[in-house]
């Protein structure tokens, strides 16, 4: 299985990721599957009101909410959320427990309609007053193991894209796409 991310997807982790040297951030996916493989068209950020910290991170749910609604009237129905993505801070790209646990919750909610929910998890290290990223890595949750399994990640450019540029509440930009 593979996670196909489009190189605009991969530069919106890039820039969000680079704004926090020490606390996490991360954002929605959307796209569509292909057989096995994932298709990842946009990648959105935290929002305004999310919690970032050294180890942890929660986006703003009314934003993702928004952005979900954006996503799927401007694809026409094409994209649907397909997990997230997140930083580790000075660390490895690996999921911890908590990552673990919040995929098997989403799997698990039949409201959100997502059995094998991708985690992109994006390493960076502190460089000036930012962050630099690093290593990327995707994983998906497997409902047989019941945990995340690593997939490989390859970058592409897709040449329709429908991921609608959305401000939410946002003065400094915090919500990308």
């Amino acid at each position: 299985m593979t996670v196909l991310l489009d190189t605009r997807a991969r530069h919106a982790i890039e820039q969000e990721a680079g704004r926090r040297r020490t606390r996490e951030t991360g954002g929605a996916l959307f796209g569509f599957a292909d057989g096995n493989d994932v298709i990842v068209a946009c990648a959105y950020g935290p929002g305004p009101r999310a919690r970032h910290r050294r180890a942890s991170f929660e986006p703003h749910r009314s934003t993702t909410e928004q952005i979900m609604h954006a996503v799927r009237k401007a694809s026409r129905q094409r994209y649907r959320f397909l997990g997230s993505w997140h930083t580790h801070p000075g660390g490895l790209p690996f999921p911890s427990g908590r990552d673990v646990a919040t995929a098997g919750e989403i799997a698990a909610d039949a409201a959100v309609l997502l059995p094998s929910p991708v985690v992109l998890i994006q390493a960076t290290r502190r460089h000036g007053r930012g962050a630099q990223p690093t290593e990327l890595a995707a994983w998906r949750w497997d409902p047989v193991a019941r945990g995340l399994g690593g997939d490989a990640i390859e970058a592409i450019e897709l040449k329709h894209r429908w991921c609608p540029v959305v401000m939410i509440g946002c003065a400094h930009g915090e919500v990308i796409g």
